[in-house]
């Protein structure tokens, strides 16, 4: 039996209202050839009509699998479309967030063969639409594509291939924030071809319920303990690391850190939460391990900022 193309990953968690656009997107296409793609779909515990609008959607569709199990998060649903799936490279795409219209006329026409590879997307929104690219580049190591381009940390505007994820074991962290996060450090460290292609495959949807614009300041504080988390097993990874590794490392250790702070201050958390959180992380590095401009510009965002600054320094010279 042939094995398709693409395996569409579809996580879904009380989104009946959306989820039908979206597998729209992906069934809605014209000359899109059936045999080239599956769609799984990964009924998260829902405790909605998520299900049967779902199936609704997918009569007489036979490349389609409907997955129900316990709520995991949505790494768990993620894995267990991994575990479940046939295709070459794995689509994770996420319920309010469509294919655009040609996705598949576009990628029928191209021959890939690396482990990632890296598309740009549009980011939507009532008010606000904005199209993200990036080059096309030449294949090469995870660690030096991330040290030398462009990239962004999401996993749903990627195609990973199936095979590199099962054979290093490389699989979500289930039930925390920023799980793309965690999970692209370890994969473009072991992954041996990366590129990115300067074609618009994704449109993703903002959401007023996402942890960045959401008024929830509990979701808030686990999103930075998770990432709190995160540093910690990188900071593990470092002690097997050698050579080009290590920079790699250092540079993500950098970038947790700085980013991390930098949602702390946005968020204005509870000032003892705060503290607590900033004492964790590593604030050393993040002045000493700059590999990128953008991460100094970070830097310098927050110390221009006397408040910032004062709880900086005071940090700092306590470690």
């Amino acid at each position: 039996m042939k094995h398709p193309l693409f395996s569409i990953i579809i996580p879904m968690y009380n989104v009946e209202s959306y989820i039908e656009r979206c597998i729209g997107s992906v069934f809605n296409q014209v000359n899109h050839g059936l045999s080239s793609f599956e769609v799984l779909l990964i009924n998260d515990g829902s405790t909605d009509n998520t299900e049967e609008a779902a199936r609704k959607c997918c009569t007489d569709l036979k490349n389609v699998k409907i997955i129900t199990q316990k709520n995991k998060g949505l790494g768990g649903a993620r894995n267990t479309g991994i575990i479940n799936s046939t295709g070459k490279y794995l689509v994770f795409l996420d319920a309010d967030d469509v294919l655009v219209d040609d996705f598949f006329q576009i990628c029928n026409a191209k021959k890939f063969n690396e482990d990632i590879i890296e598309f740009g997307f549009n980011r939507v929104s009532k008010s606000f639409f904005k199209v993200y690219t990036f080059p096309n580049t030449v294949a090469m190591p995870g660690i030096d594509y991330i040290l030398n381009k462009v990239s962004i940390n999401s996993a749903c505007n990627k195609f990973y291939k199936r095979d590199f994820l099962v054979k290093d074991e490389l699989f979500f962290k289930e039930r925390i924030y920023g799980e793309d996060i965690e999970f692209n450090i370890r994969a473009f460290l072991k992954a041996k071809k990366v590129k990115s292609c300067n074609l618009v495959l994704f449109t993703f949807n903002l959401s007023a319920n996402s942890i960045t614009r959401n008024a929830d300041t509990q979701r808030k504080l686990k999103y930075v303990n998770d990432v709190v988390r995160t540093i910690i097993s990188t900071k593990e990874l470092m002690t097997v690391a050698k050579g080009k590794e290590i920079n790699y490392l250092k540079y993500r250790l950098t970038a947790l850190n700085t980013n991390n702070l930098v949602f702390i201050l946005k968020n204005r958390l509870p000032k003892h939460k705060v503290i607590k959180q900033l004492k964790t992380l590593n604030m050393n590095q993040a002045f000493v391990l700059s590999y990128k401009l953008k991460e100094r510009n970070l830097l310098r965002i927050i110390l221009n900022n006397r408040i910032n600054r004062k709880i900086l320094f005071l940090l700092i010279l306590r470690k």
